[in-house]
């Protein structure tokens, strides 16, 4: 069984000879400097025994590649990062519309986003005093994606989710025909409006 650190190398070496795209701009990464970023961190990892660490770590170098067939499964620790990112939420989702709005496309009965007055199609101005799109911006994803629609998407997915519950974020929104309503809204464990937009 190798350490992480061992791993790592075989990882990078295979990939640096056999990776599809490798010469290609935009696609394959820049070795060295990816290699140099997150060495110290599987090296940290691997001392700490940190499977965890060593994941996230693993998380960043397949983040390094803009090719959607990139993935990462991490076994039962990946599973858990996974569902920690998706599981708890505000009740509320969101897709950007051609004009640069960002709209709320669906809205859980009775779940914080409902209590607080949130309607689909309700413009979604700020979240946590950023613009809308700003803080989509702001989100990392968990899964390389091949075109900048595709990230932007799973960016936008992933803005309406919290690391855990009673986590708050301040929102503020419009409903159609409505004023401005600034809101502060507490996660909950859900998963329904994640998958609403899956």
């Amino acid at each position: 069984k190798d350490s992480y650190s061992a791993a790592f190398e075989k990882l990078v070496g295979v990939l640096r000879k056999e990776y599809a795209f490798n010469g290609i701009p935009g696609k394959a990464p820049d070795w060295d400097k990816l290699v140099a970023s997150l060495a110290p961190r599987v090296k940290e990892a691997e001392q700490k025994k940190d499977a965890r660490a060593f994941y996230q770590a693993l998380l960043d170098f397949s983040l390094a590649f803009k090719d959607g067939p990139v993935n990462l499964d991490g076994g039962d620790v990946g599973m858990e990062y996974l569902v920690g990112r998706i599981s708890y939420g505000y009740g509320y989702a969101v897709r950007e519309t051609d004009d640069g709005r960002v709209v709320a496309v669906f809205v859980l009965a009775n779940g914080p986003a409902q209590s607080a007055g949130m309607q689909v199609g309700a413009e979604i101005i700020t979240i946590n005093d950023q613009p809308a799109r700003d803080a989509i911006s702001a989100v990392k994803v968990f899964s390389p994606q091949s075109s900048d629609f595709g990230l932007r998407y799973a960016q936008a997915q992933l803005v309406t989710r919290a690391s855990g519950r009673n986590v708050e974020a301040k929102v503020s929104f419009k409903n159609p025909g409505g004023a401005t309503k600034n809101v502060t809204l507490k996660a909950v464990q859900e998963r329904n409006s994640y998958f609403a937009t899956s």
